[in-house]
């Protein structure tokens, strides 16, 4: 293999190998605009709350979650012990149902499908949602 071979092959590798940290390491959007909560359940073991939220509460949640930021990559953490701060937020958007699965632990968001994506700032969301959601 000629000299410019290598050089030409050596940086196809370092292409791919970049592409491939940005798509899996950088932010993207969690959920979609029109993503919708459907359902809130809290504490050890995932009381629902939906009922207890005004109509207010619900916007200031679906806006919250609309801007949450999330890798590209999936981690198991399932199967886990539900804890008292515990939050799960599931809602839906036009591409289907996603899981926000919030606690001190971990901070994922789940399509139903296997392991789940971690959330940038997964304790920082954890505290504004606890900040929304009434007393338990």
């Amino acid at each position: 293999m000629s000299r410019k071979w290598k050089i030409l092959l050596a940086c196809v590798v370092a292409v791919t190998a970049a592409c491939a940290a940005a798509w899996y390491l950088l932010p993207r959007p969690a959920v979609g605009e029109d993503y919708e909560v459907q359902y809130i359940n809290v504490g050890e073991t995932l009381e629902n709350i939906t009922g207890q939220i005004d109509q207010n509460t619900c916007n200031a949640l679906n806006d919250l979650l609309r801007q949450t930021e999330r890798r590209g990559y999936r981690r198991n953490v399932f199967p886990r012990q539900l804890r008292e701060d515990t939050v799960q937020i599931i809602g839906v958007d036009s591409h289907g149902p996603w899981f926000f699965e919030l606690d001190g632990e971990a901070c994922v968001l789940c399509d139903g499908q296997r392991g789940g994506y971690p959330i940038i700032d997964g304790e920082g969301l954890l505290k504004q949602v606890w900040a929304l959601l009434p007393e338990p």
